[in-house]
């Protein structure tokens, strides 16, 4: 389980849930998109889950997590051309 905090209507929430990697379609089943699945919505430690639209939680937490991953990515490969330039 992962846990990301995103701001969504002015407010800071943390998200917790799976990430789910899509994957393209073959000739027995159907391709499926990459999703994050939430599990529970907090705000200051305070589960608040019923009281939001899941499907835009989860859109947001999905770029949340893409641009974590991404961000973590470029760190990596900058680490990686400095050991090769050191």
């Amino acid at each position: 389980m992962t846990t990301l905090t995103i701001v969504h209507n002015g407010t800071s929430l943390q998200i917790s849930g799976t990430y789910c990697r899509g994957y393209g379609d073959s000739h027995d089943e159907p391709g499926q998109d990459a999703c994050f699945e939430v599990e529970r919505i907090t705000d200051s430690g305070v589960d608040v889950t019923h009281l939001h639209d899941m499907d835009e939680i989860s859109d947001l937490a999905l770029d949340a997590y893409l641009a974590d991953a991404a961000f973590e990515a470029g760190q990596a490969a900058d680490l990686k051309r400095d050991e090769v330039l050191a």
